[in-house]
């Protein structure tokens, strides 16, 4: 009986020493599938918040101002070619000045009340405010 022998006990537990398992394809495979779907759903989740980000900071108009029956064909751009768009100003308003960016234009009127500002949306020809100018009494 070799059992009860302490030399025997020591051998035994030395061949029985747990022995990781040699990664075979079918792990592997599913390895790089986890990694890959990962990297895809961080991909996406990047995407997802790049678009919110942009909508929200987005100027353009939305598809009802497209569709405002003052302009001519449907979406109005100064750098389009034969836009119309019609301003509606006082009666016996004259252009002072004008100032154009890529958001708005900027018309300096004068009337009989004074001078005034008013701002124009480029892209849609609509009136997005006015200011009366009055001059500042000492």
């Amino acid at each position: 009986m070799t059992q009860n022998k302490p030399e025997n006990a020591a051998n035994e537990n030395a061949e029985t020493e747990i022995d990781l398992p040699e990664r075979t394809g079918c792990v592997r495979a599913l390895l790089v599938t986890v990694i890959v779907l990962g990297i895809l759903l961080v991909g996406g989740l990047a995407v997802v918040v790049g678009t919110i980000i942009k909508r929200v900071t987005d100027d353009s108009p939305s598809q009802t101002e497209l569709l405002n029956p003052q302009t001519n064909n449907g979406s109005l751009s100064i750098t389009d070619t034969g836009f119309e768009s019609i301003i509606s100003v006082p009666e016996g308003a004259v252009l002072m000045a004008s100032e154009v960016n890529d958001k708005k234009i900027v018309l300096h009127l004068r009337d009989a009340e004074g001078d005034f500002l008013l701002l124009v949306n480029v892209k849609t020809g609509q009136e997005i405010g006015r200011v009366r100018l009055i001059p500042q009494k000492n």
